[in-house]
């Protein structure tokens, strides 16, 4: 894993990649449970998320670039401390995602982009539709809700295929909460980011 830093000199753009892409992959893709205390692997993910964060953090001086889209073409943008932010707090996000333990489904868990498998709006979209939340997990049915409703805004505004007719359908039959305005913006606005920077699609 790239947690530590190689005594030889290592590409600092890789490094910046190579830390984000072992985020996702321990911290989302590769998980099969709640990130709950009682679960086995709780203190691992913790510990995982925490050095992650560090290194992240570690990184900002060394001023590595993230590769981003940039309107119909791909830029370089610097890493700096809101970046650095942002890419921890999109950490914690995938923290609080249901696992992506269901196969059978025809939305693509993750697909590559920037040398990174990086999770799907829609397969997440659909986890958090389908999942069914144990009791002691219930406190985070408000969060799902306004997580949803922050990615069916997005889908709204970007498009009106049929992919988006069947997801809105789906949502009309399986969200029985309100969502909070509020922190459904404040989620829309850190998904529009994370897309932005690469880190989802």
């Amino acid at each position: 894993m790239f947690f530590k830093k190689n005594k030889q000199k290592v590409d600092k753009d890789l490094l910046l990649r190579a830390n984000i892409a072992q985020g996702i992959r321990f911290l989302y893709l590769d998980r099969s449970k709640l990130f709950y205390p009682e679960n086995k692997h709780y203190q691992k993910l913790k510990d995982t998320f925490e050095q992650l964060s560090k290194n992240i953090k570690e990184l900002e001086d060394k001023k590595p670039r993230m590769l981003i889209m940039s309107g119909d073409h791909f830029d370089y943008e610097v890493l700096n401390q809101k970046m650095g932010d942002c890419i921890i707090s999109y950490f914690e996000f995938l923290l609080q995602m249901p696992p992506p333990t269901s196969i059978f489904t025809k939305w693509k868990k993750a697909v590559e982009l920037g040398r990174m498998r990086v999770p799907t709006l829609s397969y997440i979209l659909n986890s958090l539709l389908t999942y069914k939340l144990p009791d002691y997990w219930k406190d985070k049915m408000q969060v799902y809700t306004d997580v949803s409703a922050a990615i069916i805004d997005i889908f709204n505004d970007s498009t009106s295929s049929q992919k988006m007719i069947e997801v809105t359908e789906k949502v009309k039959q399986n969200i029985n909460k309100e969502a909070d305005e509020k922190m459904k913006e404040f989620y829309k606005n850190n998904i529009l980011e994370w897309l932005r920077l690469g880190l989802l699609i």
